[in-house]
This record gives structure tokens, sequence and C-alpha cells, in this order.
């Protein structure tokens, strides 16, 4: 007799009817319905926006595809900060990677100046950029925008007005075939830097030493309240969007980076490569988000992004031995994982225990529960 075959949602309500511990408010339960949605529910603006990009791209995509996709945004109004960035990309030492630079409302004057800044680069370097024009949306996409076109495993988000060590690429391919399918975190120097008029030359140039504030391994309770991880030090999957279509937040003006980062962490962990790979320059006079946007807009951002977090269920690593609460302090050691999975295993029966293994691990979660 032929078994039929029961959809996910149906498996978790005939779990809840014959395990009175496994029901819609707990927190197993809310953990695992919440993967199932990220799994089967895709955003609506994704399905409409980027899933027919996707498709044309994966339809048109190389045989070979590159390790890494880099997405450069840039209005055209950085044009010395621009030639430095492609530059830096220019010299690396792991040339598995394609350039997405996408060029952000522009007008006539500022289109001419970034394809002459194309022109410029060596033959070499330029068969791996592709130029494509965006003439609408705010800041945030642009990245989905990318992130749609990206013939990478692997997509990488570099400003048009930062800087990265030639071992930039090679950090993040080394890390992701040792941990593949994981968001890869590398360390980043901060550095103040300022503009230089002389005649119609802009010069560029730094006014004090490099700050090590941002070389730390992401820490995910920490990350929650505060983002301490500038953009270009990660490298992001790019199957999450693709499949699942989680995307940018294109509502959010400013910390979108921050957003996406953190969403996608819940699902995916992060592999920490503890090794500087690049300058985020802080401008002193120069135009960037911090000037553009007013401390408002700066706050009503933050508090939508901490409303997703409260509505998101949050599974810790498992390397977090302590973990920082608002005022409490939690205190979570190994002994105390290794007795409550043992508690988990003792009281959960078989069939129960395999799917928990399984959903937690089908989005690259780590191997504590055995």
């Amino acid at each position: 007799m032929e078994t039929k075959q029961l959809t996910f949602q149906q498996e978790l309500q005939r779990l809840g009817e014959n395990a009175p511990y496994f029901q819609p408010n707990t927190a197993v339960y809310q953990y695992i319905h919440w993967l199932n949605e990220q799994v089967e529910h895709k955003d609506p603006k994704f399905i409409s926006d980027y899933e027919p990009i996707v498709r044309r791209t994966e339809k048109d995509a190389p045989e070979k595809r590159p390790f890494l996709t880099v997405i450069t945004r840039t209005q055209g109004k950085r044009p010395e900060m621009l030639r430095e960035t492609l530059l830096c990309l220019s010299g690396q030492s792991d040339t598995d990677f394609e350039v997405l630079l996408i060029g952000h409302k522009l007008n006539e004057e500022q289109e001419q100046l970034v394809q002459e800044i194309l022109h410029e680069q060596p033959p070499f370097f330029r068969e791996k950029i592709r130029y494509l024009p965006l003439d609408h949306g705010n800041r945030t996409t642009p990245l989905n925008f990318g992130f749609a076109h990206a013939y990478g495993d692997y997509v990488a988000i570099l400003d048009d007005d930062d800087l990265v060590f030639d071992n930039w690429v090679e950090d993040f391919h080394r890390a992701a075939l040792e941990t593949p399918d994981k968001i890869i975190h590398n360390y980043v120097l901060a550095q103040h830097w300022v503009t230089v008029a002389s005649g119609d030359t802009i010069a560029l140039r730094a006014t004090d030493a490099h700050d090590s504030k941002y070389c730390k391994d992401f820490h995910l309770v920490s990350q929650l309240t505060n983002n301490l991880c500038p953009l270009m030090s990660f490298a992001f999957p790019t199957t999450y969007f693709k499949r699942l279509g989680i995307l940018f937040d294109e509502d959010l003006t400013t910390t979108e980076d921050w957003d996406f980062a953190m969403r996608l962490s819940f699902l995916t962990g992060v592999t920490d490569v503890r090794n500087p790979s690049a300058i985020y320059r802080l401008w002193e006079n120069a135009e960037n988000s911090a000037t553009e946007h007013d401390g408002q807009e700066w706050a009503d951002n933050y508090m939508r992004i901490q409303d997703k977090f409260l509505h998101m269920p949050i599974l810790l690593p498992q390397d977090a031995e302590k973990v920082y609460i608002r005022e409490n302090t939690v205190i979570v050691t190994e002994p105390i994982r290794t007795t409550f999975k043992n508690k988990l295993r003792r009281y959960i029966p078989k069939p129960i225990w395999w799917l928990v293994k399984k959903t937690y691990r089908l989005f690259g979660g780590n191997k504590w529960l055995g």
C-alpha cells in the first residue's frame, strides 16, 4: 500500500498531536515553523522584481562560474575614490571573481565619467567587470539588483570609496572551501581620510594611523544591538537570495547591510577569518551615508530592524560561552549544552529528534545536537 507523503506543515501538525511537548507555543516548534516559512514562502517583492532576473542570470551564466561576485554601487560622484577601489580589485592574489559595477541613477555627465574610468582599466581586469545601469530605488535597491545578476557562489559588497588588500578575495575563498554555505567574516581596519583639492585635481589622503576596532570576531548577541562589522568584511552565500528570496529591505534607507547580515546569519552561522583584509575609510569632509541622512532617519531605521529581531527566533551559536543580553547575563557553557542535549535525547522520541536535527542542519547549523 502506497504511503501518502505529508507536507512539512502537516508533519509538524502530526507531531504536535502526538507529542504534548511539541505544541505551537513551544520554542522548538516556533523555530522549526520559522525555518519552514523561510523555505516555502518567498518575499513577494523577490517574486515580482528579482526572481525573473535570477532565472535569466542562471540561464546566461558561464559554464565556469567565479567563486565571488563583487558588487560595487556608484553614483559617479566620487571618481577618484572609485579609481582607487577598482585598483585594489585589480591587484587581488586570487582572481576567481567578477565585478558588478552598478551605476545608480546617473545623469549623462556621471555616466560618461564612469565609462571613462572603465576604459582606463587594463584589459585583463576590464573583462571581469560587468557594468549595469539602474534608474530607480534607494541605496538598497542596487544590492538586490546585484545579487540577482550575480554569477558567483558568494557575493561581497565593496562601496566605491573603500579599499581592500590583495588578500581580500583569497581569504574569503579559502574560508568558503573550509566551511561552505556559511557567511564568511574577515577583519577590517578603520582609518580617517580627507579629500584635498588642488586646482581641478582632487587628492585623497589619510589623516591618522589605522584603527583595529573592527578586527574582532563576529559576535551574534553583540551584533543584535550594534553593528560592529563593515559591509566589506562579509562574503554572503548567493544561494539564500536566489533560492529562498532573502532580500535586503528596500524600505531601509540606512543600515540595510546590518539588517541583511543579521537575518542571514540566523540561518547560516558565520565563519571568522581573523586576518585584516580591507580599510573602511571614515571620510571627514566628503559626502557619505552619515551626512546624507539625518539622525531621525537613522533612529527610525534602527527601530525597524530591532522590531524584526524581536519577532524572529534566534539560535545561539555553539561557541557562545558567554552571552550578554541587555542588563542580564546568561552563561552558556559546554557542560550545560551537553546536559541539555542528553535530556532532549532521553525524553524526545527518535522520529522527532531526527526531524529537529535535520531541520536544524538544513541551513548550516552547527553539530552540537549530534
